[in-house]
């Protein structure tokens, strides 16, 4: 019980220093939108494709942006670190009675909770913009906490990285590099028959696949237990060895990199 309230005294003050910026907000706002109404006008005519598995790019790409919410969400969590250091609050965590794996548990629960709202916001708009779940809304839960899980994932990745290195530059440089290859090695944007045959092999090793796989198939393909169920294993397996793997770099690094 400790713990958890360890977790939440850490994810508030974050949430509390987000809505606090009204640029911070904003932006998550507008930034879904953009990438929904960019993405699904530029490949529109990717629907007259044979084979192609819905009945509208829009529809086909709905999921993928969830997935680039959850992976650009959850980039920015290591950044907290690194603000949380120079300006001397880290320090201040640190002397404080509490566990250090609650700082990295409840900087991820920030990050997912700061990002559901992202994702509601795209689901919103899809929504409006004629995207229909085949699932109706009994699978948005669903849909939600797939993407929320990504989120969780990709934060600890990103506070692992904050952890290791101090420059907000070194930080992006490395978080962009593992990002950026996860996100256009997987299904997001394309179908995986459609692209080579060695970035396919790729695609199928990357957990963001099985992730959006089973988005897609919640809103394009309908209550498919064996694909969705398969997908969600991965995705708590990917979710929970990265936030262990997390929690013990920042255990064991951040005390000396705030020295």
């Amino acid at each position: 019980m400790r713990f958890l309230q360890d977790c939440w005294f850490v994810c508030w003050r974050e949430l509390l220093h987000f809505l606090r910026s009204k640029v911070s907000v904003l932006a998550a706002i507008f930034q879904p939108l953009v990438w929904l109404l960019l993405f699904g006008n530029i490949f529109q005519q990717t629907r007259a494709l044979p084979g192609f598995p819905a009945r509208s790019y829009l529809d086909f790409m709905t999921p993928g942006v969830l997935a680039m919410m959850a992976l650009f969400g959850g980039a920015f969590g290591g950044m907290t670190v690194i603000w949380d250091r120079r300006v001397g609050f880290l320090s201040k965590l640190l002397a404080l009675p509490i566990s250090r794996a609650s700082i990295v548990v409840g900087k991820m629960l920030s990050v997912a909770l700061r990002t559901a709202f992202q994702l509601l916001i795209v689901l919103l708009v899809a929504f409006l913009l004629g995207v229909r779940s085949a699932t109706g809304i009994w699978g948005i839960p669903l849909v939600l906490l797939i993407a929320v899980l990504l989120t969780f994932a990709f934060s600890g990745i990103s506070i692992t990285v904050g952890a290791l290195v101090k420059q907000p530059e070194t930080f992006w440089a490395v978080v962009n590099f593992l990002t950026v290859p996860l996100l256009f090695t997987s299904s997001a944007l394309f179908p995986l028959e459609f692209v080579p045959g060695w970035l396919r092999t790729i695609a199928y090793l990357n957990p963001v696949t099985y992730g959006i796989n089973s988005i897609r198939t919640l809103m394009i393909g309908g209550w498919h237990w064996n694909e969705i169920a398969g997908g969600l294993v991965i995705v708590v397996l990917f979710s929970t060895i990265v936030a262990g793997v997390s929690t013990a770099i920042f255990v064991s690094r951040v005390e000396l990199t705030t020295l």
